[in-house]
C-alpha cells in the first residue's frame, strides 16, 4: 500500500505491522514485474535476429525477408502489449493487512487477466447503474462498500472510529454487482485493494478485528476473524 505522510494517517498512525507489509506486497509484485519485463525485452530481440539486409531488396529473398521478420515481429514484439496480467492481476493475498482466504495466495498470468474479489486484488472495474464507473465514486480513504444498500454497518464504524481512522460507507442499490462480485460487502483500503468480503454486516469483535488487520494494528496471522455469535 502506498502511504503519504498526509492527514489520511497523522490521525490514527502507522500500524506496527505496515512496514511488514511493504516487503511482502511489493517484493512479490517487484519481482513478476522485473520477470515479465525480461520476457518483454527478450521478446524484441527474438523478432530482431531475422533481421537481413536483404530486407530492403525488390526481390524475392527480400520478400521472403520482409515475411519472415514480419511474422516474428507480430508475435514476440507484441509481448510489450500483452501483460495485461501483470499490470491488472497482482494480489497481495498473504499480507498481513489482508484478510487472505484459503487457497487465494498470489499466482496470477502473464498474459491473462480475469477480474475477481478475493481479498488481496484491487477492486475490478463495474459500471453502475447510473452510467458511472464504480471508482469515480470511491474516495481516498477506507472505504465499506455495501452493493445492497441495507446494511448496518455502525459496530464497524464505530471500531475504525476508535482509532481515528478514516472510513468511508459507501451504500448502493447494485445487485448485478453483487451478482458479479459473489458478495455484497467489501472492505477495501486506500489503494483499492480489498482486505475483506462478506455478505454479512460484521459485528463489534469482528469489526474490531477488520479494522486492526486493516490499519496494520496486527497482522491477519495474528488475529482470529470469526464471527461474532
Amino acid at each position: 500500500m502506498s502511504v503519504d505522510p498526509d492527514d489520511r494517517t497523522k490521525g490514527f498512525g502507522l500500524g506496527g505491522q505496515l512496514l511488514a507489509s511493504y516487503e511482502y506486497e511489493r517484493r512479490l509484485v517487484g519481482l513478476k514485474n522485473r520477470d515479465a519485463s525480461g520476457w518483454a525485452a527478450a521478446g524484441q530481440m527474438e523478432w530482431r535476429k531475422w533481421w537481413r539486409p536483404e530486407i530492403r531488396d525488390d526481390t524475392a529473398q527480400g520478400a521472403e525477408v520482409r515475411a519472415t521478420l514480419g511474422r516474428a515481429a507480430q508475435q514476440h514484439h507484441a509481448r510489450i502489449y500483452s501483460m495485461v496480467g501483470v499490470e491488472l492481476g497482482y494480489s497481495y493475498a498473504g499480507s498481513p493487512l489482508v484478510c487472505t482466504e484459503t487457497g487465494s495466495l498470489p499466482d496470477w498470468s502473464v498474459t491473462t487477466y480475469t477480474p475477481q474479489t478475493t481479498p488481496g486484488v484491487r477492486i475490478p472495474h463495474m459500471w453502475l447503474k447510473d452510467g458511472r464507473a464504480l471508482q469515480d465514486i470511491l474516495g481516498q480513504n477506507y472505504t465499506l462498500l455495501d452493493l445492497r444498500g441495507t446494511c448496518d454497518l455502525s459496530d464497524l464504524q464505530a471500531a475504525f472510529s476508535s482509532i481515528d481512522a478514516p472510513l468511508e460507507v459507501v451504500h448502493l442499490d447494485e445487485p448485478h454487482i453483487q451478482e458479479i462480485f459473489g458478495f455484497g460487502l467489501f472492505l477495501l483500503r486506500p489503494d483499492l485493494h480489498i482486505v475483506w468480503r462478506g455478505n454479512d454486516a460484521p459485528k463489534r469483535m469482528q469489526s474490531l478485528s477488520l479494522c486492526a488487520i486493516a490499519a496494520g494494528k496486527a497482522s491477519a496471522f495474528e488475529v482470529a476473524l470469526v464471527p461474532d455469535a
